[in-house]
């Protein structure tokens, strides 16, 4: 797994031009630009 940050599909609710990453190395989430390069990870619950 690459050190970096991955998508979620949640939405940042206080700017809608945002979206919920999250570092899988730590927990550490973050929020970022829809159009900004990250990766993807999938995930079952």
């Amino acid at each position: 797994m690459k050190n970096s940050f991955y998508w979620s599909s949640t939405a940042y609710e206080v700017y809608q031009d945002r979206v919920l990453v999250v570092f899988f190395n730590d927990g550490n989430v973050g929020h970022t630009g829809k159009n900004d390069a990250n990766y993807a990870r999938c995930v079952r619950r």
